[in-house]
């Protein structure tokens, strides 16, 4: 669709550009990024409920995504 990631451009900076491209489904991943990054980023990472708060949000993301 000619919207690849820039090199160096990071996940949340391409997500802004193809919002502004408005691209379905994009805003949705708002959420789920910004847990990944605390995920992977933040020393106190996620908890239990955070956690479960990924993996619902991504697989909610995947089911609108598919259809």
């Amino acid at each position: 669709m000619g919207f690849a990631r820039l090199p160096g451009e990071t996940f949340g900076a391409w997500l802004a550009r193809l919002e502004r491209a408005s691209l379905a489904h994009v805003r949705a991943l708002r959420e789920p990024l910004a847990l990944h990054y605390r995920l992977r980023f933040d020393p106190r990472g996620l908890d239990a409920e955070g956690r479960a708060a990924l993996k619902a949000t991504v697989q909610q993301w995947l089911a609108r995504a598919s259809k």
